[in-house]
């Protein structure tokens, strides 16, 4: 599992914790200490009042305990992807470090070029299980892959499903 933000590592280690199997997780560093507008269940809007609560004054620490928010509960189900982004030009699936990456350039193509794109979280490499919404949501849309070689970056592009209806 590789998470693209921190709610979703919060999510996909318990998820991890509780399965009866192996799991790998890897939390891009990067990531994990980015402000995101998602908050976990139970953690204080306000960024300096969550400081205040769980980091250590600089100076005497002798009678200082952190006072650690109620966190509730909240699993992302290993395997099912997200849909971040909603379109009609296109399919971007992406999953760790480069998805907001992905969400910044599809937000910039709609801003100034009016081409929107569906923008899909993976957030689990395998098993790899698409919602059926969105797996049956681009099946006639052209889709283009990033992936990364040993050249540097390569685009392919995929031709789109043949009309079965």
């Amino acid at each position: 599992m590789l998470p693209s933000n921190a709610l979703d590592a919060y999510g996909l280690m318990i998820a991890a914790i509780r399965d009866p199997n192996p799991v790998m997780v890897l939390l891009p560093k990067a990531l994990i200490r980015v402000k995101d507008t998602r908050l976990l269940p139970g953690e204080p809007a306000d960024s300096e009042e969550l400081s205040r609560m769980i980091d250590a004054p600089i100076a005497d620490r002798t009678n200082w305990k952190p006072q650690w928010p109620e966190i509730g509960e909240h699993v992302v189900k290993i395997g099912t992807a997200e849909l971040v982004r909603e379109g009609v030009d296109g399919t971007v699936i992406s999953y760790g470090r480069p998805l907001p990456l992905c969400v910044q350039a599809a937000d910039e193509l709609a801003r100034d070029r009016g081409h929107t794109f569906d923008v899909i979280d993976l957030r689990s490499i395998f098993p790899l299980r698409l919602a059926p919404d969105l797996a049956e949501r681009r099946q006639d849309q052209p889709r283009t892959d990033r992936q990364r070689g040993h050249r540097g970056d390569e685009f392919r592009r995929t031709p789109a499903a043949p009309d079965r209806g």
